[in-house]
């Protein structure tokens, strides 16, 4: 059984909890012993149950700047059917507060320009020399008018892959791709862009909350013992969340 179906059974029966208790107790307990559906190769499969939590930690930073983001949002239907993992609208005075929040630092190092943006959009990904085709295939899927994209990078890896993504960047024609607004970037750097205005707790509660996640992430590329069984239980909980908040169009 995947997560997704596991989080909107969990949807179900909480919503039917207060009727019967105990039966939906027992429920949940019986739900948690059926084994996953694990497909595909372990980085592939790593990377796709770690998307929602990384996608419902991002939710919460913003919400905590009063910023509404939405998630595997389909970004360009009906002329293709790719979904963007965290989109944010900045065009409402409301969301456009967000510019104001950024740390000034980052952004001006950087070289963030918000002054023809629409929307965030921010695709997180387990990069790989081997397929580095895939990350770049993310600029021809995302990259569009009026819209910052951010590929947000976790997992193991070296800075070779900044390299490799920042020299085919420059090789792109710029009229096609708005090359200044394609931006690849450690998945703890872009966390800290937006919690800067945030207050100690609350920044040092998520940069440690990604910091667990990754290395529990890591611990499942290796192997590890209950690292994969781990992140399906977060992965689950995160959909539950996500799904609850009415920004996510995960069918």
């Amino acid at each position: 059984m995947s997560q997704t179906i596991v989080a909107k059974i969990k949807k179900l029966i909480q919503l039917k909890s207060k009727f019967a208790p105990k039966e939906c107790e027992v429920a949940m307990i019986a739900l948690d012993q059926i084994p996953r559906q694990r497909t595909k190769q372990r980085s592939s499969y790593t990377g796709i149950i770690s998307h929602p939590i990384l996608e419902n930690i991002f939710r919460k930073i913003l919400l905590n700047l009063g910023i509404i983001s939405h998630h595997e949002k389909f970004i360009n239907k009906p002329y293709s059917y790719h979904r963007i993992d965290t989109s944010i609208e900045i065009i409402s005075p409301k969301q456009r507060k967000l510019i104001r929040l950024l740390d000034p630092e980052m952004v001006k190092c950087l070289g963030l320009n918000f002054r023809e943006i629409r929307e965030i959009y921010i695709d997180f990904n387990i990069p790989s020399k081997r397929h580095i085709g895939v990350i770049l295939d993310k600029i021809e899927k995302y990259a569009k008018e009026g819209c910052l994209l951010f590929i947000a990078f976790y997992g193991k890896y070296s800075n070779k892959i900044f390299q490799l993504t920042r020299e085919y960047l420059v090789s792109l024609d710029n009229d096609t791709y708005k090359k200044d607004n394609i931006f690849f970037i450690d998945i703890l750097d872009l966390a800290k862009l937006f919690l800067a205005s945030l207050d100690k707790d609350v920044y040092n509660k998520y940069v440690n909350d990604l910091v667990s996640l990754n290395t529990l992430i890591i611990n499942s590329l290796q192997f590890k013992e209950n690292s994969i069984e781990d992140l399906e239980h977060n992965s689950e909980n995160a959909i539950y969340e996500l799904e609850s908040s009415n920004t996510f169009y995960l069918e």
